[in-house]
């Protein structure tokens, strides 16, 4: 088995060059046969905006060093994803990559020339760049804002889960309005869901909330209860979208009540990918929400180990090693183009039918469904997200079909990379081979930038 397992490696040491492992993602003077910087070129919006940050990357780089580079890199392979989502299904790729270009030229100015921000976006910045710096990977930012004093969680709460949001109102010994029980009834009480509540007394600020479906959308109603008052409805803060929006902070998002600097704030963070994390703050200042605050966090990652669902004339050596160069092309440019492999005309004339003999068959299942209990970090993978790419991987066993993107199982997408590989049977039916998993981990914490935003409320 060593035997085959080297001759495969080395068919493959031809055809995934190095030069596609270091191509520049999106430059507008690079190839442009991928799809994706064929696309941005040809939108001269674009194509300026990406001069403009080459002009700035460049000038980041050299203020910030490797650290900026890196993370210069994985924003790269992060727009090159979002990019060929967003063409392959039609979701409005122009604007979708205006946005991440907009959003990057933002976050390196902000790490140049630091905009005006509030006293405690500042701490907060500086308090988890340090604190991140020296901390292992994973490690939980708001965990360690508040082990370092610098924000507080809300003194008092109810944790547990009332039958009724008026029930999780009552726990925190808070006399309500007719206005604040009629809320809540209208807003909550219909949606049959368990609520709990967060009360930060000495700003006599509260929140009686819900996490509604799989998504664990967050809903709340949002109250004031100046001493010996009843507690009065106030607007919810534009860091959360209101029920009456159709609208919330669902998914990885979470809000939290906090205290910083003797100010109450509400904290929403979110996982924006596995390289970056967001902190928004916005204060409550006595009778109105006062101007928000964006911190952007950056981050490393790496891969990992590799799981392995495969034939019985396999092993799990085999097909780990084949796919450990694919997933490291692949989160470089995780697009078509992210490889290149030399074919004869038989052999691409054979990939193209097993690539439609699998489109025909169910595009988005994987060879092998993963059921090993804890299969990834949201449940075993059964089957490809819709932007996943198929690739031909010559092999010792002959010419393979691969298929390589995010796992999915149900609704939900994970971080980890899930390639499948595919047999083509005597009588051209495809046999399933294998389903690798290869773990994707977030590493060493790379930047922190604070954005303003303006308030919408």
């Amino acid at each position: 088995m060593k035997h085959l397992l080297w001759i495969a490696l080395g068919l493959l040491g031809i055809g995934y060059s190095s030069s596609s492992l270091a191509r520049s993602n999106t430059a507008c003077d690079a190839d442009t046969s991928a799809p994706v910087a064929g696309f941005i070129c040809g939108q001269p919006e674009l194509r300026r905006l990406e001069r403009q940050l080459d002009r700035l990357a460049l000038r980041a780089r050299q203020a910030n060093g490797p650290a900026l580079a890196r993370d210069q890199a994985n924003w790269q392979a992060e727009t090159v994803a979002t990019g060929w989502q967003a063409l392959s299904q039609d979701l409005r790729p122009l604007q979708n990559l205006r946005q991440r270009y907009r959003a990057r030229l933002a976050y390196l100015r902000a790490r140049l020339d630091p905009p005006p921000a509030s006293k405690a976006a500042n701490a907060i910045q500086q308090t988890s760049a340090a604190m991140l710096g020296s901390a292992p990977p994973g490690a939980d930012v708001l965990d360690m804002l508040a082990r370092s004093g610098i924000a507080r969680p809300a003194e008092a709460y109810a944790p547990h889960h009332h039958a009724s949001p008026v029930a999780a109102l009552d726990a925190l010994d808070v006399r309500a309005s007719p206005a604040l029980r009629d809320r809540l009834e209208r807003e909550l009480g219909s949606l049959h869901v368990t609520s709990r509540a967060l009360w930060a007394p000495n700003a006599h600020l509260g929140v009686v909330y819900q996490t509604q479906g799989s998504a664990h959308c967050f809903y709340g109603v949002w109250f004031v209860a100046p001493a010996g008052q009843p507690a009065q409805p106030i607007n919810t803060p534009n860091l959360i979208d209101s029920v009456e929006d159709g609208r919330s902070a669902c998914g990885s998002s979470s809000a939290h009540l906090m205290t910083l600097q003797g100010q109450p704030y509400l904290l929403r963070r979110d996982a924006i990918s596995l390289d970056q994390t967001d902190l928004q703050m916005q204060p409550w200042q006595q009778d109105h929400w006062g101007r928000a605050a964006h911190i952007v966090l950056r981050f490393d990652h790496h891969l990992g180990a590799a799981r392995t669902l495969h034939r019985d004339d396999t092993d799990d050596e085999f097909w780990a090693r084949l796919a450990a160069p694919l997933a490291q092309a692949f989160d470089k440019h995780p697009a078509p183009g992210f490889t290149d492999v030399t074919l004869s005309t038989a052999q691409r004339v054979r990939f193209e039918r097993m690539r439609q003999h699998a489109r025909e068959s169910g595009d988005d299942v994987a060879p092998l469904a993963d059921t090993a209990p804890g299969g990834g970090p949201i449940g075993p993978y059964r089957g490809f997200a819709d932007s996943a790419v198929y690739f031909p991987a010559p092999s010792s066993q002959g010419l393979l079909l691969g298929r390589i993107g995010r796992g999915h199982i149900g609704w939900r997408t994970g971080s980890d990379w899930l390639l499948g590989f595919w047999r083509e049977a005597a009588n051209g039916t495809l046999q399933p081979a294998a389903s690798v998993t290869v773990e994707r981990r977030r590493g060493a914490f790379l930047g922190a930038a604070v954005l303003p935003q303006a308030p919408r409320n």
